[in-house]
């Protein structure tokens, strides 16, 4: 099972991306992301045994439990590694360090299933669109006038353990459990 743990942007904000993402769907050299699939990934598990899922929820359920749900802002759209040599597109994410302190608490514990050379440095983040090889030249220059999508703020109440299936039609993803952030409930 190919696994990773993230946090959901919610519906609003889907509500929001879906017409700026779909407004873009022709532009050559971008696989841009389904709004279904947008979510901010702690930490990426790769391959593991159907097996140990009860063992990776467990240390999930336990790292987060006593951290306190907060508001995630989208910032304006970014790429990585730069704009100049774009290979993935994203919106970048502020929260005042609860989104870094979530994915050094799912690292800490999830380290036993660390996946071999995927230690990046954590920047929080939801992508939008991965950049092709066959992407025109000019491609840098045409996100560089991206507007902003300007979704809403959206509430991180939960961290969620997920499977992703690859197929023809690019990835699904499928929530196995999610964990719930201290007080979460009662700020919703």
């Amino acid at each position: 099972m190919r696994l990773f743990a993230a946090v959901d942007p919610g519906e609003q904000v889907r509500a929001a991306l879906t017409p700026w993402l779909d407004a873009r769907a022709g532009m050559d050299g971008v696989r841009w992301t389904p709004p279904a699939n947008l979510h901010a990934t702690l930490r990426f598990l790769g391959e593991q045994p159907a097996d140990a899922v009860p063992a990776l929820a467990e240390a999930l359920r336990r790292a987060v439990a006593d951290v306190a749900a907060g508001e995630v802002r989208c910032g304006a759209p970014d790429a990585f590694p730069d704009r100049r040599r774009p290979r993935v597109l994203i919106l970048p994410l502020t929260s005042d360090g609860l989104l870094e302190d979530l994915a050094a608490r799912v690292v800490t514990a999830l380290d036993p299933w660390r996946p071999r050379a995927i230690d990046a440095a954590f920047r929080a983040h939801l992508t939008l669109g991965r950049v092709r090889r066959s992407a025109p030249a000019d491609l840098a220059a045409r996100l560089a006038t991206l507007p902003d999508p300007a979704p809403p703020p959206f509430r991180a109440a939960a961290v969620a353990l997920v499977q992703s299936m690859l197929g023809p039609e690019g990835a699904r993803y499928a929530v196995l459990e999610r964990f719930p952030l201290a007080d979460a409930e009662s700020r919703m």
